[in-house]
């Protein structure tokens, strides 16, 4: 009887047709890296909005004094500074007040000397943080590539042992379904076809990893794995059903004719 054999093979089928989805790979645990906040950034843009309206309030102030046609560009320029940030009224008076008190304006001018060093210090503070968080990026595009490679690397991996699993089940089902036809009478192409396939899957990680990976090599792999094994299973019905036939019409050719009573 054939019929043991095609259940298991059915069987087989199906738990093949499992193995041919493609399993999902946990993502590996990335190392903690954590980019700095420039602060400094903006301290350097606070200072410099800072600047723009004290240089508007002085100007604002000197205004009056200066003819034209010179007050126009002293207009143009506080409106521009003015457009980095509005000097308060604060700012305003404290150069009124200069305007007439020698100590008051020898404080503002001690002020603007220092302006270009200080912001000079701030901005190299500034460029220094973003080095650091240039160099803990490219950090981190490397702890994610590496992250992506062992990605890779375990699918491949559970790829080739997949298909080491299925070329030793479709060997060994080939072998058998060959025996079975060897045994009918049918021949062994079934089988030999069918093993053909089971070391056509085995030898797939041989291939370049790059295409094994693809998604189009995995569905090629499970087209060949059920066309072999449905190939096998037509067969042997095939055979099956012809022997049946051919055990029929042998028991028919040996009942004896009865002759006249």
């Amino acid at each position: 009887m054939v019929r043991p054999h095609l259940a298991v093979l059915v069987v087989t089928l199906l738990t093949l047709t499992g193995c041919s989805s493609t399993e999902v790979v946990e993502p590996v645990a990335k190392g903690v890296v954590k980019i700095v906040e420039n602060k400094e950034k903006d301290d350097f843009i606070t200072r410099i909005e800072h600047e723009a309206s004290e240089a508007a309030a002085a100007l604002t102030v000197a205004q009056p004094g200066v003819k034209p046609p010179h007050s126009k560009l002293v207009e143009l320029t506080t409106e521009r500074m003015a457009g980095v940030k509005k000097p308060s009224a604060e700012q305003v008076k404290k150069y009124e007040d200069a305007l007439k008190s020698e100590a008051l304006m020898n404080t503002e001018k001690d002020k603007a000397k220092k302006v270009d060093a200080e912001t000079t210090e701030l901005y190299t503070r500034v460029e220094q943080v973003d080095t650091e968080n240039k160099g803990l990026k490219e950090k981190l595009r490397l702890l994610e590539e590496q992250r992506q490679s062992e990605i890779r690397q375990e699918a491949y991996e559970d790829l080739r042992d997949m298909c080491l699993l299925l070329c030793s089940i479709l060997v060994v089902a080939g072998v058998g379904i060959a025996l079975i036809g060897y045994w009918m009478g049918k021949g062994v192409k079934a089988g030999v076809l069918v093993a053909l396939a089971g070391l056509s899957v085995g030898a797939a990680p041989l291939v370049i990893q790059d295409i094994v990976e693809a998604a189009w090599f995995k569905w090629t792999v499970g087209a060949v794995v059920v066309a072999g094994i449905a190939y096998g299973i037509y067969e042997l019905f095939d055979t099956d059903v012809k022997v049946r036939r051919k055990k029929a019409s042998q028991q028919l050719d040996a009942v004896p004719e009865r002759g006249p009573e």
